[in-house]
């Protein structure tokens, strides 16, 4: 597993301060809007889709334990999507 070089820096995105399993609260400054970026933690995650040791993110309050987004390799990689997926929602 790669180490994580530290949370990704955005004036789009402000996150919050990792807790120990890695897990941020991303907040769209724009919108306001949040996200859970986070690693799948139960079982029951890695049976309703989820690839352990992969990192994904959903929008805070999403209910279901399914994934929302692709998983990816590290933090980095699905806050950049996050910042991306926010961007193109604003160009539509």
């Amino acid at each position: 597993m790669p180490k994580e070089s530290g949370v990704r820096r955005s004036p789009r995105i402000a996150t919050s301060i990792p807790t120990p399993a890695g897990t941020v609260i991303a907040t769209d400054t724009k919108t306001l809007e949040r996200f859970f970026v986070y690693r799948p933690q139960t079982n029951l995650q890695l049976r309703c889709g989820h690839l352990d040791g992969q990192w994904y993110w959903q929008k805070l309050g999403e209910i279901g334990i399914s994934p929302s987004s692709n998983p990816y390799r590290t933090r980095d990689e699905a806050i950049g999507s996050l910042i991306a997926s926010q961007c193109f929602k604003e160009c539509k």
